[in-house]
């Protein structure tokens, strides 16, 4: 029974840190630190392995995925968001105009035929 107690306490301290993660990440997007935004998705590279040639690589790797997401947080995220929403909204238009011409019985122009 306590170890159950103290899996389910892990698990919320867990749960937690997750959620605080997340609204720090909301609220450097909010306030437009895109770099603090990016290093907090990212995390930050691992102290404790060896140096040399594979901890220079690592090193590397982690700082253009860093730049790379700051790239996206703060120029294309916006647009693909927005050229998202007016791609929804144009399939709603068109999903509204069909039902409305479904059981019209003019000859004219039907959208339901798509």
């Amino acid at each position: 029974e306590l170890k159950v107690a103290a899996l389910e306490a892990r698990r919320a301290a867990s749960r937690w840190d997750d959620h605080v993660r997340r609204c720090m990440f909301f609220e450097d997007l909010d306030g437009r630190h895109f770099k603090a935004a990016a290093e907090l998705i990212c995390g930050r590279p691992h102290i404790g392995f060896p140096r040399g040639v594979l901890g220079h690589i690592r090193a590397f790797a982690w700082s253009c995925w860093t730049k790379l997401l700051i790239f996206w947080l703060r120029h294309l995220r916006f647009r693909a968001l927005r050229f998202m929403s007016y791609c929804c909204a144009t399939m709603s238009a068109t999903i509204v105009i069909g039902q409305m011409t479904m059981f019209d019985e003019g000859r004219g122009w039907r959208l339901s035929a798509l």
